[in-house]
């Protein structure tokens, strides 16, 4: 198992990608924590909670706990790490996966959703590493993953400026991130997950055609595979899961 014992904290994994990182993560030996606001069920189009993913971790014989967690709050952040660590006493991995999506052009666009955006998807990110940095410091060892977007595609098509905006500061921040903390064999990557139809995406887009994307399990091989880094192996690089085994990847 390629991360036996390893601690993960996961963001957003209620649902969507996060829950299907987590479930990887789980296969591969990890203990999870399962970080994000949903205790309760509020809207049928947004189903799962953090209960619901810890108990399908559990149901795979995995060590698990919830945390109710809002990223862009700091005193939530800093009660994730001490419930981690006390939990289990260490923490090997974290990733940053939760965001929000406003998909509206500029002029349709209202300052409290481009706010919320960026507390949320760059706050959030600068809050969670933060906080786990003296930890994986002081231990020498430790992984950040970014979940990214396709920035390009974005910026193309114009209609998600804000969330993509997040993205590109995002990708610059693993890269800058991944220079400063190589002496401390820290690695830190971004992942493209590309087209995911998970429940967020189909709630924010519900109109999308949904043909050729992927279902939120099609991340996990990339995932493990970014998450098992340390700063001597990959780091520093923004990647896309479409790509994985073919440009980059274990044969690479």
């Amino acid at each position: 198992m390629r991360l036996a014992n390893k601690v993960a904290i996961v963001t957003g994994s209620s649902r969507g990608i996060g829950k299907a990182i987590a479930l990887a993560f789980a296969r591969e030996g990890a203990k999870v924590v399962v970080a994000a606001r949903t205790e309760q069920v509020q809207d049928p189009r947004l189903p799962g909670t953090i209960h619901d993913t810890v108990q399908a971790l559990r149901a795979l014989g995995a060590e698990a706990i919830a945390v109710k967690c809002d990223i862009s709050r700091e005193e939530d952040v800093e009660r994730m790490i001490k419930e981690t660590l006390t939990a289990f006493d260490r923490i090997d991995i974290l990733v940053n996966n939760a965001a929000i999506l406003f998909p509206a052009p500029m002029l349709q666009l209202p300052f409290k959703h481009w706010n919320i955006m960026m507390k949320v998807n760059m706050n959030g990110m600068f809050l969670c590493t933060k906080a786990v940095l003296p930890h994986m410091v002081e231990r020498k060892c430790g992984n950040i993953l970014n979940i990214t977007s396709n920035v390009p595609h974005m910026l193309a098509h114009g209609v998600a400026l804000g969330y993509g905006a997040t993205k590109a500061a995002m990708n610059f921040l693993t890269q800058g991130l991944a220079i400063q903390l190589k002496a401390y064999n820290i690695a830190v990557n971004a992942l493209n997950p590309g087209p995911i139809k998970s429940e967020g995406a189909m709630f924010a887009m519900p109109n999308n055609d949904w043909t050729g994307w992927h279902e939120p399990e099609f991340v996990g091989p990339a995932a493990i595979f970014l998450a098992s880094q340390d700063a001597s192996g990959v780091t520093g690089q923004v990647v896309n899961a479409e790509e994985f085994g073919t440009t980059w990847g274990p044969e690479h």
